[in-house]
């Protein structure tokens, strides 16, 4: 199998050894410092400029080995469309948003309606996409996207957000349904796009962040509905929960049954493959080597860490993002590590 047929055949459940070693973009942005200066694509300007982002993306597949492309390289790209003010940051710092909007439930009327023609980085996304899938080779092309919750509370000061999910949970509900649709057509339009797959990132529906008993009032039912029409759309799919599963397990288990299985989890460093596969049975286990490691080595525990990771898990990845200033040749080691192709090293 080519890598496009292997990542694919891994996320349907199916058994693939060596498993697949994808970095799946947005919050895990596939992106380092050092493709940025030997390409000429950096950041900022290939948060906005369609060909400096695919060349960037296709520069670091390179020198990392890694067995997909993805795009693109933030969580910003929903917030800027539904209004707020974004800040696209530096070579080494990410795109943030300095300015919400959304002050409160008089403004979730107001929010546009998914319209790429109005939203230059939604179209710029869209584009990168199409190159990608274009490019030599069979790597898969993977979509990223932020959750509903997490977009939510992007666009609504995360503060704020959090009190209504415990004062009005009806106000919650109405951008809940604004986000979700917006995340569901963003998500098909890059499937139409060329994406293999799409990533649905939730950093802030964790259970240290939302607490296990609104995950299941606000986050289970909105990823379950996108996620079935995600399913129903023909767009194969992962989802990304960071931090601690294990207080969001059983309603993590009934959005498995929502879906009829096989959901594709992605997690954090701290969660166990191992636990995933006695808790989650059905759940394809995508992770989970720690990005900071990744980082700072040594190259002999990273190689460790991916030899682990490829045991415990159907899909090796970096866990919650990956610093760009990450050295091609830690990335490269993890890649090598999962693939059986390192040589130990004794640091």
């Amino acid at each position: 199998m080519n890598s496009r047929e292997r990542f694919l055949s891994a996320l349907a459940g199916e058994a693939v050894q060596p498993p697949p070693v994808i970095c799946p973009g947005g919050m895990m942005t596939l992106a380092t410092t050092s493709a940025m200066a030997r390409t000429g694509c950096g950041w900022p300007r290939a948060h906005s400029e369609a060909a400096a982002m695919a060349d960037l993306i296709l520069a670091t597949r390179e020198e990392s080995g890694f067995e997909c492309l993805a795009a693109p390289f933030c969580m910003t790209v929903e917030a800027e469309a539904l209004g707020c003010r974004v800040e696209l940051g530096t070579p080494e710092v990410l795109p943030c948003v300095l300015a919400e909007s959304v002050a409160g439930a008089a403004d979730i009327e107001g929010l546009p309606q998914f319209n790429p023609e109005k939203m230059p980085r939604v179209r710029t996304v869209l584009e990168a996409l199409r190159r990608l899938k274009a490019a030599p080779g069979s790597n898969p092309v993977i979509g990223a996207l932020v959750g509903p919750v997490t977009l939510a509370a992007t666009i609504m000061e995360a503060g704020i957000f959090f009190r209504l999910a415990r004062r009005e949970p009806q106000t919650v509900d109405r951008l809940l349904a604004r986000t979700e649709e917006f995340v569901l057509q963003f998500a098909l339009a890059q499937r139409a796009a060329g994406a293999d797959a799409v990533m649905v990132a939730e950093p802030s529906a964790t259970g240290e962040i939302l607490g296990a008993a609104h995950f299941a009032r606000f986050a289970a039912p909105a990823l379950t509905r996108l996620l079935r029409s995600l399913r129903e759309g023909g767009a194969p799919h992962i989802l990304h929960i960071c931090g601690d599963v294990r207080p969001v397990l059983e309603p993590l288990r009934q959005l498995n049954d929502g879906l009829g299985g096989g959901l594709a989890l992605s997690v954090d460093a701290m969660v166990s493959g191992r636990m995933l596969r006695e808790e989650l049975p059905g759940v394809v286990r995508i992770g989970n080597v720690d990005a900071i490691l990744l980082q700072r080595g040594p190259v002999s525990a990273i190689q460790r860490s991916a030899r682990r990771a490829a045991r415990e898990f159907q899909i090796v990845s970096p866990a919650c993002g990956l610093v760009p200033s990450t050295p091609p040749e830690h990335l490269r080691a993890m890649t090598q590590a999962v693939r059986g192709e390192d040589e130990p090293i004794q640091e």
